[in-house]
C-alpha cells in the first residue's frame, strides 16, 4: 500500500467558483488559465500489507493477579480464542495464536469488579503477568 500527501496553492474548484464580473476575479481567472496551479507531492510512504504467513503463530502464556499479586478469576481474550483463569493462582495459556497484520497479538482481560485491561503482544513478549486495577481506582 503507498499512501501520498499531496497540495495545491489554488485548486481548480475554487477559481470555477468564484462568481462575480469584477476586473480583478476576471484577471485572476484569465492568469490561473494561463498558469494554473502545480499539485506538488510533499510526502509518500508505503507499507507491505500482506498477512502473516500460515502457522506463524505467538503462544501467550502468565497470571492474571490482582494489585497485591493475589490470583484472579477472569475470562482471557486474544485473536479469537478464550479462555477462564480459574484456577486458584489465575494462570492463563493460550497457544497457536494467529498475528495481527502488524505482527502482534491483541490481548484482553475482564474480571468481575476490574477495569479491562487490553494490549497487544509479539513473541518477545508471549509470558506476561497482568495486574488487574480494581474499576474504582480507575475512575
Amino acid at each position: 500500500m503507498e499512501a501520498r500527501l499531496l497540495y495545491q496553492a489554488v485548486s481548480p474548484s475554487f477559481v470555477d467558483g468564484l462568481h462575480s464580473s469584477g476586473g480583478r476575479v476576471s484577471a485572476f481567472k484569465q492568469m490561473y488559465t494561463q498558469n494554473p496551479s502545480v499539485i506538488e507531492t510533499l510526502a509518500t510512504s508505503s507499507a507491505d500489507t500482506a498477512p502473516p504467513a500460515s502457522g506463524d503463530t505467538v503462544d501467550l502464556s502468565g497470571t492474571v493477579q490482582t494489585a497485591d499479586g493475589t490470583g484472579l478469576c477472569s475470562m482471557v481474550l486474544a485473536s479469537g480464542q478464550f479462555m477462564f483463569s480459574c484456577n486458584p493462582d489465575g494462570p492463563l495459556s493460550l497457544t497457536g495464536l494467529p498475528r495481527e497484520n502488524d505482527g502482534t497479538v491483541k490481548r484482553q482481560v475482564y474480571a468481575d469488579g476490574f477495569a479491562p485491561t487490553i494490549q497487544s503482544f509479539d513473541e518477545f513478549s508471549a509470558t506476561n503477568d497482568v495486574r488487574m486495577a480494581r474499576a474504582v481506582e480507575c475512575q
